[in-house]
């Protein structure tokens, strides 16, 4: 993908992502990812982040480069993913402080750490992956969010 895309302009013309005109900018980039992807727009939009970009109008909210990186994007089945299972402990630790150090004290640490192969095969043989962040997270979310959703239209 073109540099101009993300960042606008051509060239010297490139505006910082701290711009609000720029492409990347929060909600601007929101809009600019959800173009390509449009279900995770809308998956967004019902987050809790969404919710407090959206709505709060917080600018201290998760963004999309945020979790899946800027520039070296990859799915998260991917090693080098930000979201691999392995990884998305320290991507969500970057801003809930302790959460990857608190996870690699909980039983869904130890060797390997959140997301890696669990130290022993279950039984059958078969090797299991630990939890981390977004196994509980996301649905986590959803259900709280729509809970405070209800819950404020009730009012």
């Amino acid at each position: 993908m073109d540099c101009g895309v993300c960042h606008g302009g051509k060239g010297h013309g490139i505006l910082s992502v701290r711009d609000s005109r720029s492409p990347a900018f929060l909600d601007n980039q929101v809009r600019l990812c959800g173009a390509c992807h449009p279900k995770d727009r809308v998956a967004y939009t019902k987050s809790v982040h969404g919710h407090g970009l959206e709505v709060s109008g917080l600018l201290v909210t998760a963004v999309c480069s945020d979790c899946h990186g800027a520039h070296g994007i990859y799915p998260a089945t991917d090693e080098k993913s930000t979201l691999y299972a392995a990884n998305v402990a320290g991507t969500c630790g970057k801003c809930h402080r302790f959460i990857e150090e608190r996870l690699a004290k909980s039983i869904h640490g130890g060797a390997g750490g959140p997301g890696g192969a669990t130290e022993a095969p279950a039984p059958g043989g078969k090797v299991w992956r630990k939890p981390s962040c977004t196994d509980c997270a996301v649905s986590f979310s959803r259900a709280c969010f729509a809970a405070a959703t209800a819950s404020s239209t009730m009012s």
